[in-house]
């Protein structure tokens, strides 16, 4: 006999509603049982996106898609339901940066520095913007805040040369730790050439090879960018750890 899951349903009660017209938002605060609550219902175009807590400012994805094209016409923009991606990179070798946007409070306003030429994402390693749905988040300044991670990520492109001249090979047991951040599939190969020392054409392999392989493995899966930033994260953790050690 199959289980039936238990549900509750409940019911609120508007207690005001404050449009955002332009982009087809609503923000209704919401009552129970006649009382006050600290929470209000965030709606699109009538279709219900999340219940959220009051203090939560909505930024419509729109809204940040506007100001990021006054930025940089050639952004590129991935939507993953009330989730959505920002790329701007100035040419194939720069570095980039990726904007990071949501309506139903699963991210925050993020900006983060991107390595073009490896399709990596560099998290938690430069001054990235990190910026909570709260009553003080502001957009007035994100020219200068994108202007900011750029400049200051221009470094990591020196670290990438650093890693190339790091062998892989006997950091390969640390390296093989990755398969209980990242699934196997990813790092399997990669992994084979570090613990040989060597790639396909007899070429010592060094972190910088497995590093970038392991990086477009992830980013040409078909997987949520979500996903992918939490094994860019566990990679450059490692990679990090590795070349701080070999110092």
């Amino acid at each position: 006999m199959r289980k039936v899951s238990e549900k509750i349903v409940v019911e609120f009660e508007v207690e005001k509603t404050i449009n955002h017209d332009r982009y087809g938002y609503q923000e209704k605060l919401l009552k129970y049982e006649g009382r006050e609550t600290r929470y209000k219902a965030i709606v699109k175009d009538g279709k219900l996106v999340a219940i959220l807590g009051r203090n939560y400012k909505l930024i419509p994805n729109e809204y940040v898609d506007e100001m990021v094209k006054k930025i940089d016409e050639r952004v590129s923009c991935r939507k993953e339901g009330w989730r959505w991606y920002w790329f701007i990179s100035k040419s194939k070798d720069d570095v980039g940066a990726v904007i990071v946007n949501s309506v139903d409070g699963s991210e925050a306003l993020k900006v983060y520095a991107w390595l073009v030429n490896t399709s990596l994402l560099i998290t938690e390693r430069v001054e990235n913007v990190y910026r909570r749905h709260t009553p003080k988040a502001d957009l007035s300044d994100l020219k200068e805040i994108i202007e900011h991670v750029l400049e200051t990520a221009k470094e990591y492109k020196q670290w990438l040369v650093r890693l190339g001249s790091v062998p892989a090979k006997p950091h390969y047991e640390v390296l093989e730790m990755l398969k209980g951040d990242i699934p196997k599939k990813y790092v399997e190969k990669p992994l084979l050439a570090a613990r040989s020392g060597r790639d396909f054409s007899g070429r010592e392999y060094t972190l910088r090879h497995f590093y970038e392989a392991v990086a477009r493995a992830i980013w040409n899966a078909s997987m949520d960018m979500r996903t992918k930033m939490r094994y860019y994260k566990a990679l450059n953790d490692c990679m990090f750890s590795i070349v701080e050690w070999s110092q």
